[in-house]
């Protein structure tokens, strides 16, 4: 008798984010103490998505002379689902649509923020594939609850994680390619993602689309800032860690000479096309 609940994802999106250093805080703090910090760190984000996504009532619209973007939020698009194991948060969205990655995007650049001020910096890579979710039939809350979701993307996403020395997220290659080159552009004009110079550990540093983050960090002491959160909750810098830092650093000074150059903040870009 089949007591699982089959749900295809054909295609989505998926970011999958790692939690760096980890294994320190863990053995660092008491169970109690580690089930609090998570416990800020969801709630947190709770709060940073009603934010992100406000009601209709409160929609912030943008002067539109001289063909400058209006933001428009569509609510009627469903919900992120997500799953959360332990260090990993792996987030996807309900089909593979420009407005539900564009969503994503703001999504992980605010949880990539949100990292750093909670002390537990964040690393991680966005796919486009195929998902399916398993779960029991008629669930009810459960000791023996069945979750379980299978798909290349999760693998690949982790590899590409994995794979990069840092705190950041990138956007793969088949996620760039899925999107129209004009459309690429009102990210970039955006404030959203950029091309940089991937610091990755397994191959030569190369050129890949990256989320920005860091708006608020950069006009502080960066260095400061980055290392308070890897130190964080009794933790200790290692070697390995130094060099996530000072790459972190790099890509946030680069950051903030870009938007020294385009000398506007999001507001004022000059762009044709709406975000939604």
């Amino acid at each position: 008798m089949n007591q699982l609940e089959k749900i295809d994802f054909n295609p989505t999106f998926l970011a999958f984010m790692d939690v760096l250093g980890f294994k320190n805080l863990a053995k660092k703090n008491e169970h109690a103490i580690l089930v609090r910090i998570y416990q800020n760190l969801l709630e947190t984000l709770l709060s940073y998505s009603t934010i992100i996504f406000p009601k209709k009532s409160e929609m912030k619209k943008i002067d539109n002379d001289k063909g400058r973007i209006t933001l428009k939020i569509d609510q009627s698009l469903p919900k992120f689902n997500s799953m959360i194991i332990s260090d990993s948060i792996i987030i996807w969205t309900n089909d593979a649509n420009i407005a539900q990655l564009q969503r994503l995007i703001f999504t992980i650049k605010n949880l990539l923020n949100l990292g750093i001020e909670m002390g537990m910096p964040l690393r991680g890579a966005i796919t486009k594939g195929s998902l399916t979710y398993l779960k029991l039939k008629d669930e009810i809350l459960s000791y023996n609850s069945v979750h379980s979701i299978i798909g290349h993307c999760i693998i690949k996403a982790f590899e590409e994680e994995e794979n990069q020395n840092w705190v950041g997220c990138i956007l793969n290659e088949e996620v760039i390619s899925s999107i129209p080159p004009e459309y690429i552009k009102v990210l970039e004009n955006h404030n959203l993602i950029t091309r940089y110079r991937i610091p990755f550990k397994k191959e030569p540093i190369k050129d890949n689309y990256a989320i920005i983050w860091g708006d608020e960090i950069i006009k502080n002491d960066v260095e400061r800032v980055i290392r308070n959160a890897f130190s964080a909750h009794k933790k200790c810098i290692d070697n390995g860690d130094e060099i996530k830092i000072k790459n972190t650093i790099s890509f946030l000074e680069y950051i903030n000479a870009l938007k020294i150059s385009k000398n506007s903040p999001l507001e004022n870009n000059n762009c044709q096309k709406t975000l939604f």
